[in-house]
């Protein structure tokens, strides 16, 4: 059985975030204190040509947020997927109701050595804020500086899944004995054409769509 010889991979979730700017808020948001968050949000608006961003930080129609999501297994280019806004924990700002998440750009985030440190951009994500107390019936305070963007993000990459051969068993000749009995069972439209699912890309690995 194909089972025998590999493995499924790329089948869990990757978590990608930014530092981002909540806009059109009803005064109640706040400057953030000096951070390396607020450096990294500066400079993020920087690069989109916001002019004064220290003075655009400091209204109270504004807010910097935490933005998360999650890029499910086998999403493509441009699919869409919810984000989870967050305010830091030091955040003077008391609502995001009727707020808008600015342009972002969302990436993989570590901390390494005391310091945030980010891959490539993974997705875009924009949209209007709805609040955690919308959304459910908790009413307190944390439910109106948290909420989502529904299909706010954007995958810019796609996430193929696959099938790891073990160790022993890789070998070009045994990823394509597979990837046809795959491909005599599973098919999948190119256009109007009928393409088999599995790809062999190496000895050790072949690629589903």
């Amino acid at each position: 059985y194909i089972g025998d010889f590999t493995r499924p991979w790329g089948t869990n979730p990757i978590k990608v975030e930014s530092i981002a700017l909540v806009t059109g808020l009803d005064n109640t948001g706040s400057d953030p204190p000096p951070s390396e968050q607020r450096q990294l949000l500066l400079a993020e608006m920087q690069t989109h040509e916001v002019h004064q961003a220290d003075k655009v930080l400091a209204s109270p129609t504004t807010s910097m947020v935490i933005v998360r999501g999650w890029l499910r297994p086998g999403i493509q280019v441009n699919d869409r997927f919810d984000l989870e806004i967050l305010s830091p924990k030091n955040s003077e700002t008391t609502s995001l109701s009727n707020g808008f998440l600015m342009a972002t750009r969302l990436r993989r985030m570590e901390v390494l050595g005391g310091m945030i440190r980010s891959g490539d951009v993974d997705a875009n994500g924009k949209g209007p804020v709805i609040i955690n107390a919308v959304l459910s019936s908790n009413a307190d305070k944390t439910g109106q500086v948290r909420g989502r963007v529904l299909g706010g993000g954007r995958a810019l990459e796609a996430r193929n899944l696959g099938l790891m051969l073990r160790r022993e068993d890789a070998s070009i000749r045994i990823s394509n004995l597979i990837g046809k009995a795959i491909n005599a069972r599973f098919h999948t439209l190119d256009g109007s054409q009928k393409k088999g699912v599995a790809k062999p890309m190496r000895d050790n690995f072949l690629e589903l769509a």
